[in-house]
């Protein structure tokens, strides 16, 4: 039987040492629940965007951007927003030319 998916995150966040992010992970990539895990790539791209403030803690972006990302593409921008971050959006390595959404942010080098 299948595990509602707020009782599942509620449950997986509850064990010791796993927090919101970690869990939602693991629902999105191994359970494949339609969940937005907020990571430090996430948030930064939200961030330079003007789409979230920047001084914003995890805790509150994870539902607050969970609730506005629709439910169908969820795990594709997630990994995209990863990819993004690790590859182009570097902190302090930022490679603003290859970027292409780099006219829409607001942290533009």
């Amino acid at each position: 039987q299948r595990m509602v998916t707020e009782t599942l995150e509620a449950y997986l966040a509850g064990l010791p040492g796993v927090g919101l992010k970690t869990a939602r992970c693991v629902m999105m990539y191994a359970l494949d629940r339609a969940v937005f895990p907020v990571d430090t790539h996430c948030m930064r791209l939200f961030v330079n965007l003007g789409l979230i403030d920047g001084r914003m803690r995890f805790e509150y972006a994870q539902d607050l951007l969970q609730d506005v990302v629709p439910l169908e593409i969820r795990k594709t921008l997630h990994v995209n927003a990863v990819a993004h971050g690790r590859a182009i959006c570097i902190p302090r390595f930022e490679q603003c030319g290859k970027c292409a959404i780099a006219d829409l942010c607001r942290n533009r080098h």
